[in-house]
């Protein structure tokens, strides 16, 4: 309906015990994006990749009918 939603969960790696840091710069735990597409996005041509815990989402256009023949005006 418009609408593109990714949902995930990030996991804590590493090999350093839980116990043994103060902080992690890297939020873990489950998310959900939800956002909208123009009316121009294909919804059948929607892929995604995952490489290196990067998602990366492609998006393809809708494909134009448009018509072989073009008008030109004379002056």
């Amino acid at each position: 309906d418009g609408v593109l939603h990714l949902r995930g969960e990030r996991r804590l790696g590493g090999s350093v015990p839980r116990g043994d840091y103060l902080r992690a710069e890297r939020p873990s735990g489950r998310f959900a994006v939800s956002m909208a597409l123009p009316s121009s996005v294909d919804p059948q041509g929607i892929e995604a990749r995952q490489r290196d815990g990067v998602v990366e989402i492609l998006l393809r256009s809708k494909r134009e009918e448009r018509s072989s023949r073009i008008r030109v005006a004379l002056k």
